[in-house]
């Protein structure tokens, strides 16, 4: 196998331009048949149809995405609830309030030392209120809060009843 190397420096301008040319530039082409030609037509279209749809649906499937997640999203904005009316307070009202049994703090009386509620401890003389039903003490002014809110032992959750059997 033998290359041969042609000096370009010592060649004319018109055969240095035919040198630089492939096998291929330097032939004259062929038209293509009728044939040939109308499957070159057929292939390229199919090519730009396939090409087309392949994004028309990468489109409508990123249109579909989108889509559902607004309707996700929108639909989660609907359920919140609306504010409604408040609510009478299902607490005790003051009236049964005084009717439970109110005390005054001993050492030597009660039982507790300190109100669950505040965590403070009790001191001679304290009003304090002992839940009819459970027993539980604490502040008066403490558990009044509880009760007004909640007529329930804020320990033990039992219902509570006045001294009069009123339960609200």
């Amino acid at each position: 196998m033998t290359t041969e190397f042609v000096d370009v420096a010592t060649m004319a301008p018109a055969n240095l331009d035919r040198s630089m040319e492939t096998p291929s530039q330097s032939s004259p082409s062929k038209p293509l048949s009728g044939g040939a030609a109308r499957l070159l037509a057929a292939v390229l279209q199919a090519l730009v149809m396939v090409t087309a749809l392949a994004l028309f649906f990468l489109f409508a499937g990123v249109a579909a995405f989108v889509l559902l997640h607004l309707l996700v999203a929108g639909r989660a904005l609907h359920r919140r609830p609306h504010p409604s009316p408040p609510s009478p307070s299902p607490g005790l009202s003051t009236k049964d309030l005084k009717l439970l049994p109110c005390s005054k703090y001993s050492r030597a009386s009660m039982g507790a030392s300190d109100c669950p509620i505040c965590l403070e401890a009790f001191r001679d003389w304290d009003r304090v209120r002992v839940i009819p039903g459970c027993g539980h003490e604490f502040h008066a002014p403490c558990v009044d809060k509880w009760l007004v809110k909640t007529p329930a032992c804020p320990i033990c959750r039992r219902p509570v009843r006045s001294s009069g059997g009123v339960h609200p």
